[in-house]
C-alpha cells in the first residue's frame, strides 16, 4: 500500500496499447508492493465501464498513444484529464520527446512523466504531485495566473498559432493548436493580437504550459 496524504493506494491500473510495456509496468508496480492490473483494451462503448471499474484505492498509469490496434478511441491525455475530474490520481507516461498533449487537457495532468520506463521513485513522485493538486495545492510550476498572451504568428498549414507570454519568457514562441483554442479566440487570433489567459507562468519548459479562461484584451 502507498500512502499519499489522506489517500491509500493499493492498486494501479495499467493503460497501455503495448503488451510489453504493460508487462514492464506490472513488474515495477509489484516491486512497489502494490497490485498491478493490466487493462487489455478499452473499446469505444466501454469507456464508461472502464471508469466505473475504478475503485476508491486505485490509481492509473496511462500511456499517451492508445489508438494502435483500436486499443482505445482516444489518447491517454483525455483519459488522465477525465480521471482528474473524477478525483482519481493518474499519471500520464510517454516515451515521445514532444507528444501532442492538448494544452487544454494539460491543466488537468499534474502527474506527467516524459519517459517510457519510469522507476518507482519517479512514479511515487508523480502520484504525489497529482494528489497535491487534487487537494487544491498545486506546485508553483503548475499554479495559473491571469497574464498577457501575444500572438506572434498564425500557421494555417499546421493549424496552430504561436504565442509569446511576456510574463514567462519573451524570447520563446509557444505553439497552440487550433483545436486547443476556444472558437472565438481562434477567429480573432492575428499577428500581434493580444489576449489575457490563465497560464502557469512558473513552468520551466514551454511543453508544460497550459492556457485557459481566454479573454479578449
Amino acid at each position: 500500500m502507498l500512502e499519499i496524504g489522506n489517500r491509500k493506494i493499493k492498486r494501479i491500473l495499467i493503460v497501455d496499447d503495448d503488451p510489453e510495456a504493460r508487462d514492464s509496468h506490472e513488474y515495477l508496480i509489484e516491486d512497489m508492493d502494490l497490485t498491478p492490473y493490466k487493462i487489455e483494451d478499452i473499446h469505444n462503448g466501454n469507456l464508461q465501464n472502464f471508469f466505473a471499474s475504478i475503485e476508491p484505492n486505485d490509481a492509473i498509469l496511462c500511456d499517451f498513444h492508445l489508438k494502435k490496434h483500436s486499443y482505445a478511441p482516444c489518447n491517454g491525455d483525455w483519459i488522465v484529464s477525465q480521471c482528474f475530474h473524477k478525483h482519481i490520481p493518474s499519471v500520464l507516461c510517454t516515451s515521445i520527446d514532444e507528444p501532442r498533449i492538448r494544452r487544454d487537457y494539460l491543466r488537468y495532468i499534474p502527474g506527467l512523466l516524459r519517459k517510457g520506463n519510469p522507476d518507482s521513485d519517479e512514479l511515487r513522485h508523480a502520484l504525489k504531485k497529482c494528489e497535491e493538486e487534487l487537494a487544491g495545492e498545486p506546485r508553483p510550476s503548475r499554479r495559473p495566473w491571469r497574464t498577457l498572451v501575444r500572438v506572434d504568428h498564425v500557421d494555417d498549414e499546421r493549424k496552430c498559432i504561436y504565442v509569446v507570454v511576456p510574463a514567462w519568457d519573451i524570447r520563446i514562441k509557444v505553439r497552440i493548436d487550433f483545436d486547443n483554442l476556444p472558437e472565438n479566440i481562434r477567429k480573432l487570433a492575428k499577428p500581434d493580437h493580444r489576449f489575457h489567459a490563465r497560464v502557469n507562468t512558473g513552468a520551466t519548459d514551454s511543453s508544460d504550459l497550459f492556457f485557459y479562461k481566454w479573454e479578449e484584451k
